[in-house]
């Protein structure tokens, strides 16, 4: 069996770590807000405090058998009471049981009926759906006890469509009995598991011609589960047919490359063919270049205002930032930047509420190793909180050290060295801890789908950037590969002798590779 390093542990229930921005939410959804009158008080710290609390109930749920009994009890408890108040409701007269009909489906006194409905995809139709289930859940609490159960579904539903779920949340830990707010946590939970199991329906696209595969290596103690995942193909594929092709999450060059002055600051294509007249610049700087305004738009919204070191109020911060990104010759806290900032403009943008996956979540489920921040790394995060958190409420307190090495570790161990440009045509990309420093890349990028296809030194893949250099990758067959059968690149370079790759993946990746080869010791 192959060895790789896409492999995961998993639990029951993994919170997501939610990205939180704060911005003007819907004045009709603040002014609905009549629960504690709060709203202009919340902070985003809170909301992160809100998401530790989360973190903490299901750590609770799952180790503590005391905390589940109780968990329990107040379940119990609480649908009793409901049994007993449905029972009073049917026993009441006729003329009362008129009266209860015709009220309203929050008042006091009415039975506890909520349909199903599916959320609305229009601004407005979201709005008036957050201020309907909040109202509801408001007078559900009036009912006591009775209420608590169909009061946690109506304000679960609020917080679904709500603009700043986290200060929502914030907001009715003040306010709701705690049997509520634990429903509540609940409900998010299944919610979370929902969504995490149809992940794979949404990806790999079906015009990939790929699909995950995912093996259960182990299952611990605790009951969480080491998954290897990778690709297979879905049709057969004939050797040199590209398989697919992908553009990156996120891309850099790396800033020490001889080429930066030469590469789109964006999509990274060269510009050598590009009379420097017809480079596009920055208006504030001169440390980036770009080889279209499509890529100098894109790259000023979601990386470059807040890194130029031209700005005027955290210019010099930037460029302490990328001077040590520079010095260090540290390409992943560079990426790790660019990815953080991106997070942010998608949390801010137009579009911020249209993913049903972000790219945090495509950057959760991949594989790293944890690791622990040395003084760089957390300067590194200082400068980067510094840097961005003038402009963006809450980002302060999102980004703390261990967030910031769990994104940089990950960036570490997926991502994929882009060649220099005068690299061979037919060269196959390798990961960017095996990158040779004889033959350094020009950059690198994180890729959505590349990054699970595992490794062996008997490749029947590549990994290859076409044309002019640029970050997209193309998966190409190195042999005829039949429907259903998995892809293998190499790490490392295959050509390589077996103690020189065996050395190269023990130390980077931490794992002994038993492919057919190095089965052989070929």
């Amino acid at each position: 069996m192959h060895q790789c390093v896409d492999c995961v542990e998993t639990n029951p229930f993994e919170p997501t770590s939610t990205f939180l921005i704060t911005h003007q939410p819907p004045s009709s959804m603040t002014e609905t807000l009549s629960l504690s009158r709060v709203f202009t008080a919340v902070a985003a710290a809170g909301a992160v405090g809100f998401l530790g609390y989360l973190v903490y109930f299901d750590y609770r749920r799952q180790t503590d058998p005391e905390f589940r009994r109780k968990l329990r009890a107040q379940r119990s408890e609480a649908n009793r009471i409901v049994a007993q108040r449905n029972a009073e409701v049917k026993a009441s007269a006729a003329a009362a049981a008129q009266a209860r009909r015709a009220a309203s489906a929050g008042a006091a006194g009415a039975p506890i009926e909520l349909e199903d409905e599916p959320v609305p995809t229009t601004a407005e139709g979201r709005e008036a759906y957050f201020n309907k289930h909040l109202v509801l859940g408001e007078n559900l609490l009036g009912r006591g006890p009775a209420g608590f159960e169909a009061a946690a579904v109506c304000f679960f539903r609020a917080i679904k469509v709500y603009p700043e779920p986290m200060n929502l949340l914030m907001i009715l830990q003040q306010s709701l009995p705690e049997p509520v707010l634990n429903m509540i946590v609940e409900l998010m939970a299944a919610d979370s598991k929902k969504k995490q199991d149809s992940y794979n329906s949404h990806f790999p696209a079906q015009s990939m011609n790929v699909a995950f595969v995912e093996e259960v290596q182990r299952t611990k103690a605790g009951g969480g589960r080491v998954i290897r995942r990778g690709l297979a193909v879905t049709k057969d594929m004939a050797a040199g047919e590209t398989i697919f092709v992908e553009n990156p999450l996120v891309a850099s060059c790396d800033l020490s490359s001889d080429e930066i002055a030469a590469s789109c600051a964006h999509c990274l294509k060269a510009l050598a063919t590009q009379e420097s007249g017809d480079r596009i610049v920055c208006d504030d700087c001169d440390g980036v270049v770009y080889c279209s305004a499509e890529c100098k738009t894109a790259d000023g919204r979601e990386h470059h205002k807040f890194m130029c070191t031209g700005a005027t109020a955290t210019g010099s911060t930037a460029a302490s930032f990328a001077g040590l990104c520079k010095a260090e010759g540290d390409l992943a806290a560079l990426m790790s930047a660019k990815f953080l900032t991106k997070m942010v403009d998608k949390e801010m943008g137009p579009d911020a509420k249209g993913e049903l996956y972000t790219d945090w979540d495509h950057l959760e489920r991949m594989y790293a190793i944890k690791q622990t921040a040395s003084d760089k790394e957390r300067l590194e995060a200082e400068l980067i909180k510094q840097i961005v958190g003038p402009a963006v409420n809450g980002f302060e307190a999102f980004l703390t050290v261990e967030r910031y090495m769990t994104v940089k570790s990950k960036i570490i161990h997926n991502a994929i060295a882009i060649p220099s440009t005068d690299a061979a045509p037919d060269a196959s990309a390798v990961r960017v801890k095996s990158a040779s420093p004889t033959s350094p890349p020009k950059g690198a990028g994180l890729y959505h789908i590349a990054t699970y296809i595992s490794h062996s030194c008997a490749p029947n893949a590549a990994l290859r950037f076409a044309g002019d250099r640029g970050s997209q990758v193309a998966v190409v067959a190195l042999e005829d590969i039949k429907a259903g059968s998995e892809l293998f690149v190499s790490f490392v370079d295959p050509a390589a002798a077996y103690e020189q790759r065996k050395e190269a993946i023990r130390s980077a990746y931490g794992f002994v590779c038993k492919c057919t080869r190095c089965s052989a010791k070929a």
